[in-house]
């Protein structure tokens, strides 16, 4: 029997993105993602002790990466595990910048100092999609604008706890599981700091402590709705810490820290 030592010996790196814990493995150019179940187990199997999905990036320029939420499916999008991807390729190659990595279609520039990561969104993959009501229980209904970021959103303007976010998630998922497989829903508010705050929860993940996507989700909504100028830098609190947002003009800007958590050796076998 063949056996690939060298997927078997994979090493898998854990990272926050403000809060956001994503592993980054390596892949060969040659690796036929999308067609490989091992991906999807993997993803399960790193995510079921921690961390909010996997992505996998090919080891040389072009950079391409790929998402899978922790249940195993296509996440299809991450901007935080982008910021994770960008910032693992500078400390091992250290490469020129900036760069680029290519995602679900889009070419994302990124750009690392120190442990700041800023990744540029192209708007082409950003769509708003208006405004939808939910009904998540009888006499209880949420409207949301939804979003394609280009992974799907729904964005609320409510302030919600995190007991009262585990009950309305999933049943928000729900109601986008024939279209989407689920969506990843934002709760945004004014906090008493008079910051714009937002709460997550993410489809095949539950509650996670920061979301990228979602976070330019939220700009772009802000910005459609009035409530704060286009071009405007954010400051958008979110459980994990702050994150940086602008619109500037063709492309979303998402900055914030990157921490490397811990590596794990052999990852098909830990």
């Amino acid at each position: 029997m063949f056996i690939n030592h060298r997927v078997f010996n994979m090493q898998a790196s854990l990272y926050s993105g403000t809060g956001n814990l994503l592993w980054v493995v390596e892949v060969s150019p040659q690796t036929d993602v999308r067609s490989d179940s091992k991906w999807v187990n993997l993803s399960v199997q790193l995510c079921s002790d921690q961390g909010d999905g996997l992505m996998l990036v090919t080891d040389s320029a072009p950079y391409q990466a790929y998402f899978f939420n922790p249940d195993g499916s296509d996440g299809i999008f991450c901007g935080n595990g982008v910021r994770c991807v960008a910032y693992h390729l500078v400390q091992k190659y250290d490469l020129a910048q900036p760069f680029s990595i290519f995602i679900a279609g889009q070419e994302i520039r990124c750009h690392v100092t120190h442990d700041q990561v800023e990744i540029y969104l192209p708007k082409t993959g950003v769509k708003n999609l208006g405004l939808e009501t939910v009904q998540v229980f009888p006499g209880t209904k949420f409207s949301g604008f939804r979003m394609d970021m280009p992974n799907p959103h729904l964005v609320i303007f409510a302030e919600i706890s995190r007991d009262e976010l585990l009950l309305v998630g999933p049943r928000i998922g729900e109601h986008y599981q024939d279209l989407y497989g689920g969506i990843n829903v934002e709760f945004v508010f004014k906090n008493t700091e008079d910051q714009w705050q937002a709460l997550v929860y993410e489809r095949g993940a539950g509650i996670t402590e920061a979301c990228g996507s979602g976070a330019m989700a939220v700009l772009c909504v802000l910005q459609d709705q009035g409530l704060i100028a286009h071009g405007a830098p954010l400051d958008l609190k979110m459980s994990g810490g702050m994150l940086r947002l602008q619109d500037l003009g063709g492309h979303l800007s998402l900055r914030g820290q990157v921490q490397l958590q811990k590596v794990v050796q052999d990852a098909f076998r830990s």
